[in-house]
């Protein structure tokens, strides 16, 4: 035998297939049915708690914001910008105009608060002193 035929053979033989190939071709497409269905089925189940988290998470947050703790450190927080604008206001009375600018620029920002924060609570747990306050000041 020559080269050449010995690398012809040799060609050959490596594109013959056996018995193992055969079972394995056999054996091959279950195989592939239950990773694809495997996958389908984690990929079903993660749109699913997807999509019912949205509805999970907003029941939680209700149960949260009706908690006696909740409303109550709302109202201290909310009491608390209260004073802090108060003090403010005391601030400005003997201060200069750069000075009293500033504090007005503070001010705003503790009203702002203020209303985001009682818009959190339900009305009638909104302290008077904010909800006085607010009015006042047209908010």
């Amino acid at each position: 035998m020559t080269k050449k035929d010995w690398k012809r053979r040799r060609k050959a033989d490596k594109y013959k297939p056996n018995e193992y190939t055969k079972e394995t071709l056999e054996v091959m497409p279950s195989y592939i049915i239950w990773v694809v269905m495997t996958v389908i089925l984690l990929i079903g189940a993660g749109w699913a708690v997807l999509a019912v988290q949205p509805a999970w998470m907003g029941f939680q947050r209700e149960i949260v914001q009706e908690s006696p703790q909740y409303v109550e450190s709302k109202r201290t927080l909310l009491n608390g910008l209260v004073q802090d604008w108060n003090q403010l206001e005391v601030e400005i009375l003997g201060s200069s105009d750069e000075v009293a600018a500033a504090k007005r620029g503070q001010q705003l920002a503790i009203i702002n608060r203020m209303v985001d924060e009682s818009d959190r609570l339900p009305e009638s747990e909104v302290p008077s002193a904010v909800t006085d306050l607010l009015t006042e000041l047209g908010r």
